[in-house]
């Protein structure tokens, strides 16, 4: 299942040990990760159709 929503995404954080599951969906545009600590983590496999721009660090939690 893909977003209707077409414009960018952003996760956001100041706080430590943020998560991300998304569900089988798929994000059909740009999407940026932003934190000033630990950063995310996604707990399941993360799709994209286009750019990913990732700003500091992320963990995948061995999901493809």
């Amino acid at each position: 299942m893909a977003l209707a929503f077409y414009g960018e995404t952003h996760f956001m954080s100041h706080a430590t040990g943020e998560t991300i599951t998304s569900a089988g969906r798929e994000f059909p545009s740009t999407v940026l990760f932003r934190w000033r600590r630990r950063g995310w983590t996604l707990l399941d496999a993360f799709r994209g159709i286009n750019s990913h721009t990732v700003t500091g660090r992320y963990t995948r939690t061995g999901k493809t």
